[in-house]
């Protein structure tokens, strides 16, 4: 709510669940004063372990959905498998393209961004990285990955916030909400596969009882 309220040239999105390892303001910023078809740039993940997070997705699709883990009749089908293709393929050491990531350390561009809902409020969860992200392409810019500005993201703090059910209930409308935003003529079949979804889990759990 207070995002219109800022009048600097770019405006950084942080959380409370990353540490920041390197100067990486300076790294970003640096990156967006030399590029001028970059709209946003964000730091290189690692895990607690120094290990490379890899955070990086391809914007949502209803396959992506199904298949990517995010709902359970695709966990137990191509979920895994198809869940690591929707990421980067090997750990980047050069700036590169991509479509998403969390807004752990997210420095855009004022005229990429949508005011004054710069985070829209019917987007929540997850699904409100991807719609600015998917903001940013549509007013013609580009999202990259600087390497030279790293950060050690604590996995589960924000989200864990949350009661699980609040957090489902969050995720699931902040999903549909993406959908029915950009990809309007997807909303009906998502709500239809997510509805299916939700029975099918439902049968599950009666029969273990």
């Amino acid at each position: 709510r207070l995002t219109p309220l800022a009048r600097g040239k770019y405006l950084m999105f942080s959380a409370p669940d990353g540490i920041f390892l390197s100067d990486v303001l300076k790294e970003l910023t640096l990156f967006l004063n030399t590029h001028a078809d970059a709209g946003a740039v964000c730091a290189k993940f690692y895990n607690e372990n120094g290990t490379f997070h890899n955070r990086y997705k391809k914007f949502l699709s209803l396959f992506s959905i199904v298949f990517g883990g995010q709902l359970y009749i695709g966990k137990h089908w191509a979920g895994k498998f198809y869940h690591r293709m929707l990421k980067l393929k090997e750990e980047p050491q050069q700036p590169v393209l991509i479509d998403q990531c969390p807004h752990l350390a997210f420095l855009c561009r004022r005229e990429a961004l949508h005011f004054p809902d710069v985070v829209d409020p019917n987007i929540a969860s997850a699904a409100c990285d991807y719609d600015m992200c998917k903001g940013v392409y549509e007013r013609g810019y580009k999202i990259y990955l600087v390497p030279s500005a790293k950060i050690v993201h604590f996995r589960g703090v924000a989200s864990g916030l949350w009661e699980s059910d609040i957090a489902k209930e969050r995720h699931i409308l902040g999903t549909l909400h993406y959908f029915k935003k950009h990809h309007p003529w997807k909303f009906y079949p998502l709500k239809l596969i997510m509805v299916i979804d939700e029975f099918v889990l439902l049968m599950r759990n009666r029969t273990k009882r």
